[in-house]
């Protein structure tokens, strides 16, 4: 079917009434822009078609909702989703990595300089889950959060109905935990091996 040339304005509007062809029209008029402003955010090039496929998706989703505001700037519309697309992206695939690493069976080394960073960032090392089940179930369910589901200790805070101190508490304590029991276990290993000498 051949389309007539219209404005971005009238394209827009047509893809709102439900005409999949103007829509598409519309999101290929604006895959450059699309390409461009995800360029400026990723290295790869597979994640940036990925993220392309997203951010398409995502519009297509959302005008054929109906959710597209006539009055908003289309562009500034689109920018919005590719932050967003790219902020998920990121975080799913940081996700992926610590769960790659807590369902592994090699055991990886411990050093203290990593459990001191622990406020930081969660020890990304799959022996340590481990030792998270063997915290308190309040203790364990707060480093979880925080490490397999990426969330932040607000949001922790909000999912479970506790104040922000007591999560980071809770957390804290869970870390200082998890060093005494390695320490321990370390010193038993120690004296394991001693002994074959006596």
């Amino acid at each position: 079917m051949r389309l007539k040339v219209l404005s971005e304005d009238e394209l827009i509007q047509e893809a709102l009434n439900g005409s999949e062809a103007h829509l598409n029209v519309l999101i290929s008029m604006y895959e450059p822009f699309i390409m461009d402003h995800i360029s400026k955010q990723v290295e790869n090039y597979q994640d940036l078609l990925d993220l392309r496929q997203h951010v398409c998706s995502k519009i297509a989703t959302q005008i054929s909702l109906r959710n597209y505001v006539h009055q908003d700037k289309f562009s500034h519309w689109t920018s919005t989703i590719i932050r967003s697309e790219v902020k998920n992206f990121f975080r799913q695939k940081k996700r992926s990595v610590a769960l790659d690493y807590f369902s592994s069976d090699a055991l990886d080394e411990f050093t203290d300089e990593h459990l001191m960073a622990a406020e930081d960032e969660f020890p990304q090392t799959s022996n340590l889950l481990r030792y998270v089940d063997q915290l308190s179930p309040k203790q364990a369910t707060v480093i979880k959060l925080k490490c397999l589901k990426d969330m932040t200790f607000r949001e922790i805070s909000e999912l479970l109905g506790e104040s922000i101190n007591t999560i980071m508490g809770r957390y804290r304590y869970g870390i200082e935990r998890i060093r005494e029991m390695m320490a321990k276990e370390s010193v038993r290993s120690c004296s394991s091996k001693l002994s074959q000498f006596d």
